[in-house]
């Protein structure tokens, strides 16, 4: 009888191969989690400050910015969501839309009016507030960089900030898919006087 097996189907593993791989796994996880003891004192600890430390990310690409609006790259998306906050984000599920820098939000019928109510509260690192300008800065300068994500603010016809604290978005046509587009990295809020003082 001649048996053929398709390349690439799953294969049985038997329990002992198995068992062996967990083994192999377990010991390289408590061999990384271990501790040093008679390491003394290494270059590392010179400080003797744990919170001195760095995280390290290994990643394969190199950030080619850190502006928001021209971070095209996966590993770019990583740190500008660490630094730049949007409006709107997304819960641990992945789909319901949760307040950033923005409370509360509303549409029209249409979807072609989006109004957002800011958090009061929020600050920029240097302790300014997150106001409705820096909002309508922030978009309106991607909409201007013709390129990249700029295709995510291509659909706005006007950007209102009736105060400090409310930004009216009006399109060019009924767009379901905005408040997804509006948690996009891209659309992280920048401080308009700094960038502006830095030439952004």
């Amino acid at each position: 009888m001649v048996m053929a097996r398709v390349v690439g189907s799953p294969q049985r593993i038997s329990a002992g191969r198995r068992l062996a791989a967990l083994a192999v796994v377990g010991a390289f996880t408590i061999a990384a989690c271990g501790s040093d003891s008679d390491s003394g004192s290494s270059a590392g600890d010179s400080s003797g400050s744990s919170s001195d430390k760095a995280l390290v990310i290994a990643r394969g690409m190199d950030v080619n910015s850190l502006d928001p609006s021209r971070a095209y790259c996966d590993t770019c998306q990583i740190y500008m969501t660490a630094v730049y906050e949007t409006l709107i984000g997304l819960d641990d599920d992945n789909t319901t839309l949760v307040p950033r820098l923005a409370t509360a939000w509303e549409s029209n019928a249409e979807q072609t009016e989006f109004t957002f109510t800011l958090d009061p509260t929020a600050k920029f690192a240097d302790g300014s507030a997150v106001t409705s300008a820096d909002v309508k800065y922030s978009w309106e300068r991607l909409a201007g960089l013709q390129g990249s994500a700029s295709y995510l603010v291509g659909s706005i016809e006007a950007i209102d900030t009736p105060d400090d604290g409310t930004v009216k978005v009006t399109l060019s046509a009924s767009n379901s898919a905005f408040l997804a587009q509006v948690n996009a990295g891209y659309l992280g809020i920048m401080n308009k006087k700094v960038a502006e003082a830095n030439g952004a």
